[in-house]
């Protein structure tokens, strides 16, 4: 289970030690190749985004409770990953939408998005 930066500090202020998996570069190439799948994520981008807040809000998630990585944004239970595409999927604790740029421009993406996140309410 991953921690947010917040809560780590939270745990970390009480005295109490962690052991956090450290990511050592032993992927497999499978995992690699779909890695190279997702667009990188520009962190401004991400943190200025109204409909990234309106995600935070409606999974009652504050800006602590994620981490993002080059192509990933890490929540508790879940990774979320931007694609190419047109399609929202979400499989093995991961969700896989197009960017946020490109969903707020389409009430059909908007609805899939809304649809699939409803999965953790």
């Amino acid at each position: 289970m991953a921690l947010s930066e917040k809560k780590f500090n939270y745990l970390s202020e009480m005295g109490i030690d962690l052991w956090q998996q450290r990511d050592d570069g032993n992927m497999t190439t499978s995992e690699k190749k779909t890695e190279d799948n997702y667009l990188s994520i520009e962190h401004s981008a991400i943190e200025h985004s109204r409909l990234f807040d309106d995600v935070l809000t409606a999974l009652t998630l504050t800006k602590g409770d994620y981490t993002i990585k080059s192509t990933t944004i890490t929540f508790e239970f879940f990774d979320w990953h931007f694609s190419k595409g047109n399609d929202i999927s979400f499989e093995n604790s991961k969700l896989v939408t197009p960017p946020l740029s490109t969903i707020g421009l389409s009430t059909l993406l908007k609805k899939g998005l809304w649809q699939q996140l409803q999965t953790f309410n």
